[in-house]
């Protein structure tokens, strides 16, 4: 069946009329007025069951560039059947409210506000919508473009890159030799638009070794590694004293 919404401006008795004829469904109003404002919804029904929609995005998030110290809104607008349930995330982890950020979702509008923004705020932030069961099944993580075994001169910085796919939120970690190693001293790891980076400042002695990147989501995991060597390692040459003696 087809759906119709008509808004007429005449006046009669009745404020609006409803029927349905050859499959199609038309609801008009008579004289609108200003609490007759909102979204209107066509729900089809038989014997056999209700159709409904799974939650689609009619007002997506974009990128963009906010100066610090500043609140932050962020909004997209979501159609579907509810109830629908909302979650936000950063870089692949899901946020919860506290004193530096709130989140709403009323009227089909889901809104992530940060009260304060700081610099520790940079990242890839997705909004994701659910009405189980109408929501498609969760497909886990497979890296598509995996990281290259390089070599590096000694003191350089040295990088890796990999990209992956599947179902968001996805969260990533970054190892060497089985550690975990994170963003601070020599280290600086990014997550955007599905792509893995992380780069080692400068490289010494100890950096090499095998970089592990994982990604996982509720779905499953995968894995990807690559090799670091380091070229031209300074050895110190020792130091040798000569002594002469005169007798």
């Amino acid at each position: 069946p087809r759906c119709v919404l008509l808004l007429l401006l005449f006046f009669a008795f009745f404020s609006s009329v409803l029927f349905f004829k050859d499959s199609v469904a038309t609801l008009i109003f008579n004289k609108v007025a200003i609490n007759d404002s909102g979204e209107y919804t066509c729900k089809a029904e038989n014997s056999v069951g209700t159709r409904k929609q799974p939650p689609s995005f009619a007002r997506k998030l974009k990128d963009l560039e906010h100066p610090a110290g500043l609140p932050l809104k962020l909004m997209c607008r979501l159609n579907g059947s509810e109830p629908i349930t909302v979650t936000w995330h950063k870089d692949g982890v899901q946020l919860k409210d506290d004193h530096t950020m709130h989140t709403s979702f009323v009227d089909n509008v889901a809104v992530l506000q940060l009260v304060r923004t700081e610099m520790s705020h940079t990242g890839q932030y997705s909004c994701t919508a659910t009405n189980s069961p109408f929501s498609e099944p969760k497909q886990a993580p497979v890296f598509d473009i995996k990281p290259e075994s390089i070599d590096v001169p000694f003191g350089e910085s040295a990088d890796f890159e990999c990209h992956v796919t599947g179902a968001q939120p996805i969260h990533i970690t970054w190892s060497k030799d089985g550690q975990e190693i994170r963003t601070g001293r020599n280290y600086n790891i990014t997550f955007t638009d599905n792509t893995a980076h992380l780069r080692v400042l400068r490289v010494g002695k100890g950096d090499s070794g095998q970089y592990t990147c994982q990604a996982s989501n509720e779905a499953g995991k995968d894995f990807c590694s690559a090799q670091l060597s380091v070229k031209g390692i300074k050895i110190k040459s020792p130091l040798f004293v000569c002594f002469l003696f005169l007798g």
